[in-house]
């Protein structure tokens, strides 16, 4: 598989894995809340609502640079940022005794996430 091929499957993973994410948040987010033991449950989603857009909109990122790599290399580093703002926060609200360990377990795959957009970028040079 040559790298081009590479970046449009692994781009549109990352794309599909911040949709999937954007959906929970904007339908399901009462039992995920449950299940990792944030509480309360927000009662007005509109929080939520807003992050799930967030993450759709980095999915659609993620997409371009699935279709163009080189032409959309910057999305790449805006990626960085933000999964790893997306891992970092709740580490520090686990380690500021805010939360529970599941929080920070769950968005350890922006870490993952963010290290291979890193070494992606790292194996491609510009053109």
């Amino acid at each position: 598989m040559n790298n081009n091929n590479k970046h449009r499957s692994f781009f549109f993973t990352a794309a599909l894995f911040n949709w999937t994410v954007a959906i929970i948040f904007l339908f399901a987010y009462q039992p995920v809340f449950n299940l990792i033991g944030l509480s309360p449950v927000p009662q007005n989603p509109i929080y939520l609502h807003l992050f799930a857009c967030l993450v759709a909109l980095f999915g659609l990122g993620y997409y371009w640079v699935s279709l163009d790599f080189d032409k959309n290399r910057n999305i790449v580093y805006l990626g960085i940022v933000g999964k790893l703002s997306v891992f970092a926060l709740p580490v520090g609200y686990y380690f500021a005794g805010s939360i529970s360990w599941q929080l920070p377990a769950l968005t350890s795959v922006d870490l993952v996430f963010a290290m291979l957009f890193l070494n992606t970028l790292r194996q491609s040079p510009s053109s």
